[in-house]
C-alpha cells in the first residue's frame, strides 16, 4: 500500500483523460499523494499547461480523440516520462510505435496500480539523473 509520506510534493503530472469525470477522480487521488494534478481533456489543454510547466510525468487516456497528438506534444516537450492509460481490449503493442509510452496501465486499473505506475517512472527517472551526472 502506497503511503501519501512517499511522494515529492513539488512533482506535477499532466492528466489528459477523456472523462471529465475520471480526470477529477484522478486528479484529487493524485493530489492527496503529494502530486501536483495539471488537468487537460484537449491537445490545446495539453499544449497549454506545457507550455508553461514541465511535469515529470503525463498520463494520457488512450481513449481521447487527441491521443497521439498529445503523447507526441509531451514527447517533443523531452524529459516527461509517458504513462498511457489503455481501453478495455486495447493492445498495447498495437499503440507502442504510435504513442510511445514508458508504461501501460489498463483505463480500470484503478488508482493505486497508476500510482505504482507513476512511483516506477519517477524512480527510473531518477536513475537517470544520476547516472547523467556520473
Amino acid at each position: 500500500m502506497l503511503e501519501v509520506d512517499d511522494v515529492q510534493s513539488e512533482w506535477s503530472v499532466l492528466l489528459a483523460m477523456a472523462d471529465a469525470e475520471c480526470v477529477k477522480l484522478l486528479s484529487v487521488v493524485l493530489g492527496g499523494f503529494g502530486y501536483a494534478p495539471l488537468e487537460c481533456q484537449s491537445k490545446a489543454d495539453a499544449f497549454e499547461r506545457l507550455s508553461k510547466t514541465t511535469p515529470f510525468a503525463a498520463v494520457v487516456d488512450s481513449r481521447c480523440i487527441d491521443a497521439a497528438e498529445i503523447c507526441q506534444m509531451v514527447r517533443e516537450h523531452g524529459g516527461v516520462s509517458l504513462l498511457v492509460l489503455l481501453g478495455e481490449g486495447a493492445d498495447p503493442e498495437d499503440l507502442k510505435e504510435e504513442l510511445q509510452a514508458d508504461e501501460w496501465q489498463s483505463i480500470s486499473a484503478g488508482p493505486e496500480k497508476i500510482l505504482l505506475s507513476l512511483r516506477k517512472l519517477a524512480t527510473q527517472g531518477a536513475e537517470a539523473d544520476l547516472v547523467d551526472l556520473g
